[in-house]
């Protein structure tokens, strides 16, 4: 240590200086290269994470303070689906169609002898299905279950309305009336694919 002392003082001041400059240049460069430009880089990474991560944080504080907004939204979406499933079920539900049309012909005062279902037609996404009617009653009765039966929430078509046989009972005059009902169904694919596999 003292030999490199000596050497260090036996060289001149100028060159001293020199060899200072330079080692500090070595420790500044290598700090920059092995440690400052490392972190920076680290830094910069994790500058971009965060301006991710608040960007999600973001989105979720804008979703949470217009929950009420969604959910209004979401309310008003499933009732819009639930009156066009009213008007175009999922499966035919004769049953219930055969009730709101009896209903409707006792409203009425109109009779219906008969109500024959018809094979299901399919035509795409959706599905006819038809029925025969045969009634008997007045033709302003005829009239006002046809006009009736339109006013329900599902689709419900009447066709080929032919009225004979008028008759007179108790003043008035009593025809028989024929007519095509027409409804509708929608048909999914899943809905067909069970059907071929049944079949």
């Amino acid at each position: 240590m003292d030999e490199l002392l000596k050497r260090y003082a036996a060289i001149p001041p100028a060159q001293r200086y020199l060899i200072v400059l330079l080692i500090i240049a070595a420790l500044t460069g290598g700090h920059y290269y092995f440690i400052y430009d490392d972190q920076q880089r680290q830094l910069a990474n994790f500058a971009k994470t965060l301006a991710k991560q608040q960007s999600v944080v973001n989105e979720k504080e804008n979703i949470a303070q217009n929950r009420a907004t969604y959910e209004a939204k979401l309310t008003q979406l499933q009732q819009q689906l639930d009156e066009a499933r009213a008007k175009l079920p999922d499966n035919a539900d004769v049953p219930q169609l055969l009730a709101q049309l009896g209903s409707r012909a006792r409203q009425t005062g109109l009779a219906i002898e008969s109500f024959e279902p018809q094979d299901e037609v399919n035509k795409g996404f959706y599905a006819e299905i038809p029925f025969k009617v045969k009634a008997t009653g007045s033709y302003h009765e005829v009239a006002m279950f046809v006009d009736a039966i339109g006013k329900l929430d599902r689709i419900i078509n009447v066709m080929n309305l032919t009225m004979d046989k008028p008759k007179t009972e108790s003043s008035k005059v009593i025809v028989s009336a024929t007519f095509d009902v027409k409804t509708y169904r929608f048909t999914s694919e899943d809905a067909k694919e069970a059907k071929g596999k049944k079949k």
